[in-house]
């Protein structure tokens, strides 16, 4: 496991209590230290609850070695980088990888969330075993794993990709190369990404940031969107705030970009007794644009909010991102937190009415923005 950060603690940690042999590298002795106290802080929880025995504790820490340096590779059976969003970074160090003696049966994987497999694999001399494994923060305890198959990906290390997904207790949704993937392109509040703006977006990805104008403008309160989003979703929404270019964004002033990026770098809309920094920056928004505040109906939300969601799932599907609609179900209830009483994001498709859904998009295209109009695909299924 190379990458000691937040998601490469996690997943080596999670490695570690689930019996797999791990050394964990990265350059920095203070993350892998780090590394080492956040999975003892969570053995500590599981021996409080009885969950563990003291022995058992002691061979888990055992199981994840922690170095500054790889050393050499030759009995590795996976490799996983989970390190900064970086192409040429990425790159680099699969190659330093074949190196150092990695076998050429190994398994190289990324926990990319938004980079290329196939453009990573162009930088080892056996492309057919880079395979996608992207697992979502904290990658602990949400229980999805995309696992993302490059044109050249092979049917093996696909295979080893979704066993070990399995093995940590996730449920493996095959994806296609693709920007955004699945969960990420269908999301109403989209993942930042450093990725290049051609990775970034589907064509579909800018209706989901929605929210976010409604909340500036004063639609949808930030506390009033997360209730609905939870009895929708059952999950709470961390209120990222501005994420993607929109033609229709309004423009946030340079000083208050950081404010909208979310609880982690000091801003979001939660951040503080007085709600944080992100919400003083809406409320210069709204100024700017004399903005008074109505809320929407639980009708306009579940329209400007939900069935774009829908309608970009069903995009997914048709660019062959997913091979089926029970893909999508699992993907969106297990990544995002789509109601499992619904039975999934198609299901509930089903029950609301393709038709109406279509409908209601047309309405918004018409009478808002047309980035809300219908895909083909959804159009073409409404009437059969």
């Amino acid at each position: 496991m190379v990458g000691g950060g937040v998601m490469g603690a996690g997943i080596a940690g999670l490695l570690a209590q689930k019996g797999v042999r791990t050394r964990l590298g990265d350059v920095s002795g203070e993350a892998l230290a780090k590394a080492k106290g956040r999975l003892q802080q969570d053995l500590d929880k599981r021996l409080r609850r009885r969950q563990l025995e003291r022995h058992e504790a002691m061979a888990i820490q055992d199981r994840l070695a922690v170095a500054t340096e790889w050393g050499r590779l030759e009995r590795t059976d996976l490799w996983l980088e989970a390190v900064v969003e970086d192409l040429a970074v990425k790159q680099q160090l699969m190659a330093q990888a074949v190196a150092r003696g990695l076998p050429p049966q190994a398994v190289i994987a990324s926990n990319t969330s938004s980079l290329s497999i196939d453009a990573m694999a162009s930088a080892v001399p056996q492309p057919e075993r880079v395979v996608g494994i992207h697992f979502f923060n904290p990658p602990e305890k949400m229980p999805l794993c995309e696992v993302i198959r490059g044109i050249r990906t092979s049917d093996t290390a696909v295979a080893t990709a979704c066993r070990l997904a399995v093995q940590l207790g996730k449920f493996p949704v095959v994806v296609k190369d693709a920007p955004g993937f699945l969960v990420i392109a269908v999301s109403p509040l989209p993942q930042r990404s450093s990725a290049p703006a051609g990775r970034r977006q589907r064509a579909g990805v800018p209706r989901q940031g929605d929210a976010r104008f409604r909340h500036a403008d004063g639609t949808l309160p930030a506390a009033r969107r997360d209730r609905f989003r939870r009895r929708r979703q059952g999950q709470r929404s961390d209120a990222r705030g501005v994420r993607r270019a929109h033609a229709a964004e309004p423009a946030v002033p340079r000083d208050g970009r950081r404010a909208c990026v979310g609880k982690k770098s000091g801003g979001g809309f939660y951040a503080g007794d007085k709600g944080g920094p992100g919400r003083m920056v809406l409320a210069q928004l709204r100024a700017a644009r004399k903005n008074g505040t109505r809320h929407g109906s639980r009708s306009e939300v579940l329209q400007r909010l939900v069935y774009p969601m829908v309608d970009e799932a069903y995009r997914c599907l048709d660019d062959g991102i997913v091979q089926s609609e029970a893909d999508l179900d699992l993907g969106l209830v297990m990544g995002i937190g789509f109601p499992p009483f619904t039975g999934g994001v198609t299901v509930f498709a089903r029950s609301e009415g393709l038709r109406s859904i279509v409908a209601a998009l047309d309405e918004l295209a018409r009478r808002v923005d047309p980035h809300f109009g219908p895909s083909d695909g959804l159009r073409r299924r409404a009437v059969e």
